[in-house]
C-alpha cells in the first residue's frame, strides 16, 4: 500500500484497497473461528470461537445461531450434580484428611451418648423383708420415667424429621405498587432509582418511596411490601397532608367540648383529602437502522446491541434517550415527549463514515469533541446530523460536515 500510494499519490484508492484487506482478511479469520468451533471437542473451546467470531462480525447470523445452540446443547447434556464431584475431587489431600477426621469423631460421640449409654438408668433397689410392702412405692417413679425417655424419643424425632425430609420452599411472589400521581411533571423513585411507568412489581420488602415534581419534593413515604400484594400509593403534596392533621376550626380546643352536639359535629367532620388524578401513560419504540446500538431512557437499565426497543408503558412528558454505537462507542441523545395514550416512534438511521489523514496515520480523530481512535477509521456509524472532525496531532484544519450517507472524510485533499 505504501508503494501504490508513492506510485500515484491517490490517498482514496489505497485507503479502499486497504478496507478491502481487512474485509478480506476478517471473514478469511471468520470462516476459520466457525471450522474450528464445529471441529472441537471441547463445548468450551467452542464456544470461545463462537464468541471471537462474533466480536469479528456481530452482525454474522451462521456464527449467532451456533453459539446459541452450543450454550442450550451444554444446559441440556449437562448433569444436575456434576458439579459436586468436580468440586470434592479438587480439594487438597490435607483437607479431605481433616474432613474425615472431623466425621469419624462427630460418629464417636454419637455412638458414645446415643448408643453406649441407656438414656434414664433405673437405680437398683436391694429389698429387705420389712420392705416387701413399701415395694410397690419404690416402683412408682417407673411410669415417670418411662415417660421421660419417650418425651426425649418424640423431641428427637421432631427435631430430625425437617432435617430429613424437608418441605418445598416456594420462592416470594412479588407484589406491585401502583402510583396515582399529581400531573405528567410527577417524579418517582423508589429507595432512590427513578420508576419508569406507573406500576412496577418488586420483592417483598421495605421501600422508601420519594415523588418529586419540577425538581422538589412533594411526598415521601415508606411502605413495607407484602407478597402478592398490590397497594396502591396516592400521591400528595406537602400542605394536603398538614391540613389533614390540623382542625378546621382552630378557636375550638377538642379537650374543652363538654357538649355532645359539638363532639358529634367533630365526629361527622369530613377529612380533606385530594382527588387522585388520573394514570397518564404513553408508550415509546425507537427503531435503529444500519447498525446496533446500546440504548438508555431517562436513566433506565440499558438495552445491550439493541435494532428496536419496545416500552409499552411509560408516564407522560420529556425523555432523554441515550445511544452508543457497537463500533468505536460513539455516544449521542435524542429528547422524544411522551403524550398520553399515544405511540411514539423515535426512527434513527445510521451512516458509515471512514476517515483518513495524509501523512498522519497516528492522528487523533475527534468527532464534535468526542476522541474515537487514531486514524485511519474505517466503519464508525453516525446518525444524520452535522458533524465537526478534527485530527490531533497533524497540522490539517477541522472539517465541518453534515452527513445524510455513507461518507469518506480525508484530511489533507
Amino acid at each position: 500500500l505504501s508503494r501504490q500510494y508513492r506510485k500515484n499519490q491517490n490517498l482514496e484508492a489505497v485507503l479502499s484497497e486497504y478496507q478491502t484487506e481487512l474485509d478480506r482478511q476478517r471473514t478469511s479469520k471468520i470462516h476459520a473461528l466457525i471450522h474450528e468451533a464445529s471441529n472441537a471437542q471441547n463445548s468450551n473451546i467452542a464456544k470461545q470461537h463462537y464468541a471471537d467470531c462474533l466480536k469479528l462480525d456481530p452482525e454474522n447470523q451462521a456464527a449467532r445461531r451456533a453459539f446459541a445452540g452450543n450454550i442450550k446443547k451444554d444446559k441440556k447434556q449437562a448433569p444436575k450434580g456434576s458439579k459436586k464431584p468436580q468440586q470434592t475431587a479438587g480439594l487438597p489431600k490435607p483437607l479431605l484428611f481433616g474432613i474425615g477426621f472431623i466425621i469419624f469423631i462427630t460418629i464417636g460421640l454419637v455412638i458414645y451418648f446415643v448408643i453406649a449409654q441407656p438414656p434414664n438408668p433405673e437405680p437398683t433397689t436391694y429389698l429387705t423383708p420389712g420392705q416387701a410392702d413399701n415395694q410397690s412405692d419404690l416402683l412408682s417413679p417407673e411410669p415417670a420415667t418411662s415417660d421421660k425417655s419417650d418425651s426425649l424419643v418424640n423431641s428427637g424425632r421432631n427435631m430430625t424429621g425437617p432435617t430429613s425430609n424437608p418441605l418445598p420452599i416456594d420462592e416470594p411472589e412479588q407484589g406491585t405498587l401502583v402510583f396515582n400521581t399529581l400531573g405528567k411533571t410527577t417524579e418517582i423513585r423508589i429507595n432512590g432509582d427513578i420508576v419508569l411507568g406507573t406500576r412496577v412489581e418488586r420483592p417483598p420488602g421495605e421501600y422508601e418511596i420519594e415523588c418529586f415534581q419540577n425538581g422538589e419534593l412533594v411526598y415521601q413515604t415508606a411502605h413495607t411490601l407484602e407478597a402478592d400484594e398490590w397497594k396502591t400509593v396516592t400521591v400528595k403534596p406537602e400542605t394536603s397532608l398538614l391540613s389533614e392533621a390540623e382542625p378546621k376550626d382552630r378557636s375550638v380546643n377538642p379537650e374543652h367540648m363538654s357538649s355532645p352536639e359539638v363532639k358529634k359535629e367533630k365526629v361527622s367532620d369530613p377529612e380533606v383529602k385530594v382527588e387522585p388524578p388520573q394514570i397518564l401513560v404513553g408508550s415509546l419504540i425507537v427503531k435503529i437502522r444500519g447498525a446496533v446500538c446500546d440504548v438508555s431512557i431517562s436513566g433506565s437499565p440499558t438495552f445491550t446491541r439493541k435494532r428496536e426497543v419496545d416500552v409499552e408503558s411509560i408516564r407522560v412528558g420529556n425523555h432523554i434517550v441515550n445511544f452508543q454505537t457497537a463500533t468505536y462507542a460513539f455516544p449521542f441523545k435524542r429528547e422524544v415527549t411522551i403524550e398520553p395514550g399515544k405511540q411514539t416512534v423515535l426512527d434513527i438511521q445510521l451512516h458509515k463514515v471512514t476517515i483518513g489523514v495524509r501523512g498522519g496515520a497516528n492522528a487523533t480523530i475527534e468527532i464534535n469533541g468526542e476522541s474515537i481512535g487514531r486514524a485511519p477509521i474505517v466503519g464508525v456509524y453516525l446518525p444524520t446530523g452535522k458533524y465537526t472532525f478534527k485530527a490531533i496531532g497533524s497540522t490539517f484544519p477541522s472539517i465541518a460536515r453534515e452527513i445524510t450517507s455513507d461518507n469518506k472524510i480525508i484530511f489533507g485533499n
